[in-house]
């Protein structure tokens, strides 16, 4: 196995350990759910502190959610770029936040200041997706609100069946409706 595998190997065996462990699992645990060596991982790693530095990089890497953003900025409306980008941020979330909530228990705020800023560059690329041009005009607040709101809600979403151990998710498409529309039907007048 080259340097490389082994590391990507300790670094995604490490994501759900982490996540139920927090900063409490061992390095002994990780590199055997990872099929190398103790000393392998510490090798590779050279300390428990990089190694959980590294699965914190692994799990707010925003390069698959940045290629989906660039093709749903191609799609027509805006209703159909939240529709698409719904899923992606959703999945992106789902592993972002067992991992930093875990290690939101420990004595270290980087990954909770690493999580903040990731956010903030994904409200940002989000609200370039959501205003472009043609909609501009149709959103009746900034799209950077729009943005911030949106994500607020799969946050909530994730944090919501973490805490709780809700199973089944939100209808994505409901969400992004009563976004988009709001709650309220037209008055009927009896």
């Amino acid at each position: 196995m080259l340097a490389a595998d082994r590391r990507r190997a300790v670094v995604e065996a490490a994501v759900p350990l982490i996540a139920h462990h927090g900063e409490a699992v061992t390095i002994q645990q990780i590199a055997a759910a990872a099929g190398v060596a103790t000393a392998t991982a510490f090798r590779v790693f050279g300390g428990k502190a990089a190694l959980l530095g590294a699965v914190v990089d692994h799990v707010l890497d925003p390069t698959d959610l940045d290629r989906h953003l660039v093709a749903v900025g191609r799609l027509g409306s805006v209703e159909e770029r939240l529709r698409a980008v719904g899923d992606a941020v959703g999945s992106h979330l789902a592993t972002v936040l067992p991992v930093i909530s875990a290690l939101d228990q420990g004595s270290n705020a980087e990954p909770q200041q690493r999580f903040a800023a990731s956010m903030e560059r994904l409200i940002g690329r989000l609200a370039g997706v959501v205003g472009e041009a043609d909609d501009a005009a149709r959103l009746r607040h900034p799209a950077s609100l729009v943005a911030r709101v949106y994500v607020g809600l799969h946050l909530a979403e994730g944090y919501g069946r973490r805490r709780h151990a809700a199973t089944d998710r939100l209808p994505l498409d409901e969400v992004t409706e009563m976004f988009l529309h709001g709650a309220l039907g037209p008055v009927r007048v009896d």
